[in-house]
């Protein structure tokens, strides 16, 4: 065979590769463009969904909403609560009462707590509504524990290592003033009213020894002026010991309250330390 005529044989046989490979493309290509599509064309079918069903528009709501092509690009929980609720009423509607289960059921399943408005929702579909809740009880049941169960292992992932410690609480503790032993001992009310007494009397104590020391003469070696000042400095060396009496009893009740209530233990929540890279 000789080139010029092996050369139209070749030609044909590359056209046919070329569109050998231009078929085989042609279904992924669409099948992109139909999600592009579908995923743009969601909103305002929704839209014209929401606004056909205001209008008791069922056929219309029915015919946007109950192909099953769009439901993979719904990613908004309260639009699939939308769409459920809007095919259970438009289907009871219609007398179509196994769909409207059905889509009461997908209901349940995405808000497992939900309740329908008796005020916007036809009693039928209330009623419907509360018969589906009652056979689906023990599945509701599962999908919370099962959820429950989900949350715990996300919160465990977004921090695997805080765990709970028991932290050794000393006795000593009760021997600090200003509440400290209370404050160990989780009683915070008690803690703040013991260190707000203990430290007002602390500031009386501190206080009244300065006026005393206001009577006595300047190097005079602990002299007054007069009567007048003598009956000053008495009352204020008074209230002097009275004050530092009532700050050893607070000390001491504090220091037994401690003991009385005192826990060996007590739990905090605690992070072991991550190392980085």
């Amino acid at each position: 065979m000789s080139f010029s005529t092996a050369l139209p044989l070749v030609g044909a046989i590359l056209m046919q590769l070329f569109a050998l490979s231009a078929n085989a493309l042609v279904p992924e290509q669409a099948a992109k463009a139909e999600t592009t599509e579908n995923s743009t064309q969601l909103k305002p079918r929704l839209a014209a969904a929401s606004k056909a069903f205001d209008f008791g528009d069922c056929d219309k709501v029915l015919q946007l909403l109950s192909n099953a092509q769009y439901i993979p690009y719904v990613d908004d929980e309260e639009n699939f609560v939308q769409i459920y609720r809007m095919l259970s009423i438009c289907y009871l509607k219609k007398k179509q009462k196994a769909k409207a289960e059905k889509e009461l059921q997908n209901l349940l399943i995405l808000r497992p707590r939900i309740e329908l408005d008796p005020f916007t929702t036809p009693p039928q579909v209330i009623e419907l509504f509360a018969q589906v809740k009652k056979e689906m009880a023990p599945k509701i049941e599962e999908i919370e524990k099962a959820r429950a169960q989900i949350t715990e292992k996300e919160k465990e992932a977004k921090n695997p290592l805080q765990k709970t410690v028991l932290r050794r609480v000393s006795p000593l503790a009760a021997f600090v003033p200003f509440g400290f032993g209370q404050l160990e001992n989780g009683h915070t009310v008690k803690a703040i009213a013991i260190a707000g007494a203990e430290v007002a009397l602390l500031g009386v104590n501190i206080g009244s020894y300065w006026w005393k020391r206001s009577y006595i003469l300047p190097n005079s070696d602990g002299l007054v002026a007069d009567s007048a000042a003598l009956q000053g400095y008495k009352t204020a060396q008074t209230v002097q010991f009275v004050s530092l009496g009532l700050l050893a009893a607070t000390y001491i009740y504090g220091i037994v309250d401690a003991l009385i209530y005192r826990q060996p233990y007590v739990e905090e929540s605690a992070e072991a330390l991550t190392t980085g890279p």
